[in-house]
């Protein structure tokens, strides 16, 4: 095994030591990190089974740094982070994209996004391209990427196609919150497509709001809206049905091609949720 050592103190192990070239020297691959700091070479430690270690000199070394690209896979707005993607890097030859052979580097490619959405290679120099794709979603791809220098931050949205669906409404005697799996353009969620009523009382619907709205492509899009009502509801009648038509649209420009409509929401002033498993399409 081989560990580099800093002047500054820190140890790092090498990710690879290919054989000697023709000038009878080592080619050795040493990751820069994450933060894009540029290593001071001390030194270089070589590392048998015992622990046991030899110090070698640089000028034994062909020094070759390895550098990110790393960044987040998002939808609609990058707070939205998407895991489960799978990140592909490919490096250029000429006029063709080569997909990387990422195992002499202790590496892996491709890749799938944790939680964070978040990817992380350590690759040679070179001009480098991130595709990531999921199902549901387009194929997105970055521009070529010199490396050097560091490449921090390549953040890539996956758009989906598909429509979307209401995931849950709380209803309260002045207002019903109504939440959609996906971001959903502001402008296409309106009054007129929702109802209340259980047979006795009818919502006259006075406002629509987006919640916590975000502005992407220069449109203000959001997950959930908050309805509010002219008029307060009561409990006479008992519980009530909610509908919501089709026609809302995504961020992508997708419209909900069939109606919605929750049924049996009991009214009282604290909120109640109805979960997705109850919505009747």
């Amino acid at each position: 095994e081989l560990y580099v050592s800093y002047k500054d103190g820190r140890v790092k192990k090498a990710v690879a030591c290919q054989k000697m070239d023709n000038n009878g020297k080592w080619r050795l691959q040493i990751p820069v990190g994450v933060n894009g700091f540029a290593p001071n070479l001390k030194l270089v430690a070589v590392t048998n089974g015992s622990g046991m270690a030899t110090e070698m000199l640089l000028a034994d070394f062909i020094i070759e740094w390895i550098i990110d690209p790393s960044g987040h896979v998002y939808e609609a707005v990058p707070e939205n982070k998407v895991e489960g993607a799978t990140v592909t890097i490919y490096y250029k030859d000429g006029d063709k994209a080569v997909k990387w052979d990422a195992d002499p580097y202790a590496q892996q490619n491709p890749l799938v996004t944790d939680a964070e959405g978040f990817y992380a290679w350590n690759v040679p120099t070179g001009e480098w391209k991130v595709v990531v794709e999921k199902e549901g979603y387009q194929t997105a791809e970055s521009e070529w990427l010199p490396v050097p220098p560091v490449q921090l931050d390549v953040n890539l949205e996956l758009v989906s196609k598909e429509e979307a669906h209401v995931t849950a409404v709380e209803l309260s005697k002045g207002s019903m919150l109504v939440s959609f799996d996906k971001y959903m353009n502001a402008d296409s969620v309106t009054a007129s497509l929702f109802a209340v009523t259980n047979g006795k009382n009818n919502a006259t619907v006075k406002s629509v709001e987006a919640v916590e709205p975000a502005t992407r492509n220069g449109k203000q899009i959001a997950k959930q809206y908050l309805v509010t009502f002219a008029s307060e509801l009561t409990e006479e009648g008992g519980a009530y049905n909610v509908s919501i038509a089709k026609g809302a649209v995504t961020y992508a420009d997708v419209a909900m091609s069939s109606d919605t409509r929750l049924e049996g929401i009991a009214l009282s002033g604290v909120i109640e949720q109805i979960e997705v498993a109850d919505v009747l399409v």
